[in-house]
């Protein structure tokens, strides 16, 4: 997973999985836990650029070239 669209296409994907009984409710809340702790690290790195005057990109936020 390089980038921010495609953790988003892999939690619409979990999703589905968890829908259709494929995936674990379980196992299902685990990766949506995790991908929310990623968005999280991403928020606090955006956060502190912000605060100290950085407006140095966020990779993981970018599209994929």
């Amino acid at each position: 997973m390089q980038n921010i669209t495609e953790l988003r296409e892999k939690l619409i994907k979990n999703y589905e999985l968890v829908e259709s009984k494929q995936r674990s409710i379980a196992m299902g809340k685990a990766l949506a836990v995790t991908a929310g702790r990623i968005i999280s690290s991403c928020m606090l790195e955006y956060e502190y650029n912000k605060t100290i005057g950085n407006n140095r990109k966020i990779d993981f936020l970018e599209p994929c070239k």
